[in-house]
């Protein structure tokens, strides 16, 4: 995430996405994903807040931030689409060449 902080003993992990015109999708990367999804996965007592700050219009004399709450929180699940994910595919050549 690109900050976090801690208030009244819950920590808020913060990934802050910027796009240039009034768009309301942005891109999450693997690592942001994983994240977003171990701590929307957790119970009610998790004491750590995954949220996204879109900042629509970044590019001109009057941006919008937007403050969003973690689209893998199933509490949250109707509020969002996910478009399309991205995947980081490893794999062993030798054990392939066994197959």
């Amino acid at each position: 995430c690109d900050f976090s902080f801690t208030v009244k003993s819950r920590s808020l992990r913060v990934e802050v996405k910027a796009t240039a015109k009034d768009d309301k999708s942005f891109t999450l990367g693997s690592s942001e994903i994983q994240l977003a999804m171990k701590l929307g996965a957790r119970s009610k007592r998790n004491r750590e807040v995954f949220v996204i700050v879109h900042v629509r219009n970044a590019l001109t004399d009057a941006p919008n931030a937007v403050v969003l709450p973690n689209p893998y929180d199933k509490k949250y699940a109707g509020f969002f689409t996910i478009e399309e994910a991205d995947a980081r595919v490893r794999y062993q050549a030798d054990e392939l060449n066994a197959i």
